[in-house]
């Protein structure tokens, strides 16, 4: 009996583990790509209000870090595309504002919220099959979006300006891009919590980018180190009794880190 629930136990963990891998490096891939990194982390850190709102209101979480990711990416979207001078003020002004409705209506909630920590910080060992079922869900509207729209979400990766020449609305793509990241910020939430989903948005994918410049191989590369970063920090959790979050984002900056000075090296001696 205990071999079995051990088994099941570790099963969803790594279906978990593979879904998350392939959204944040597909998403996390056009983060790198665009650097729009900061939007992001904005777009992730508003999400605490949604926690908070939802915890004082007595629903479920999920659904705060939902709506509120949802709709930070569309006003983002649309003030920072009117007005690129204000972009900077307008996601730092969400990032704050997002987490100050967290934590005044946190503050607010009776009792204690201890769960709050598990959105904040995250942790992979407690997704079950509800949470696997989503992660699910998002990861084939994620795939299936980009399939869909590669070459737009591309042409506005890479050249916006041409894009709007060309006829294209890079405008709507932009801001469908946007609405990806805030399913993923939906997604990172049980695995890795509200502050490191950004870094696991952005380490695989700019480690990757070091190796290619193709995005294909960047989005490929990205999946497997994120596979790899979360599968690592989960057996590293087991044997140090730490929560998986901070090995997954230990490794995944580690990891960056070497290939970054490995890089410049090469530059370097190329150049010399």
């Amino acid at each position: 009996m205990l071999d079995s629930f051990i088994f099941s136990f570790f099963f969803w963990i790594l279906l978990a583990g593979l879904f998350t891998a392939v959204i944040s490096g597909v998403v996390g891939s056009f983060i790198a790509v665009k650097r729009i990194s900061f939007i992001s982390g904005s777009i992730a850190h508003a999400s605490f209000g949604g926690v908070g709102l939802a915890y004082f209101l007595g629903f479920d979480p999920l659904w705060g870090v939902l709506i509120f990711a949802f709709f930070s990416a569309i006003f983002i979207g649309f003030i920072s595309y009117k007005n690129k001078a204000q972009e900077d003020s307008v996601i730092g002004a969400f990032w704050a504002l997002g987490m100050a409705i967290g934590v005044f209506f946190s503050y607010l909630t009776p009792g204690y919220a201890g769960g709050l920590l598990n959105y904040l910080f995250g942790n992979i060992l407690l997704v079950g099959s509800i949470e696997t079922l989503i992660l699910f869900l998002i990861m084939a509207g994620v795939v299936s979006s980009v399939v869909l729209l590669y070459h737009r979400f591309l042409l506005i990766t890479f050249d916006e300006e041409f894009a709007e020449v060309s006829g294209l609305n890079a405008r709507r793509y932009y801001l469908g891009l946007l609405i990806l990241i805030s399913f993923s910020v939906v997604a990172l939430v049980k695995s890795v919590g509200i502050i490191l989903a950004v870094a696991l948005l952005t380490l695989p994918a700019i480690s990757a980018r070091l190796l290619s410049q193709n995005l294909k191989n960047i989005i490929v590369l990205s999946v497997v180190f994120s596979w790899l970063f979360i599968w690592g920090g989960v057996f590293l959790s087991y044997y140090f009794s730490v929560p998986a979050s901070s090995f997954i984002v230990f490794l995944a900056g580690g990891v960056y880190l070497i290939l970054w000075l490995l890089y410049n090296y090469k530059k370097r001696k190329i150049c010399l």
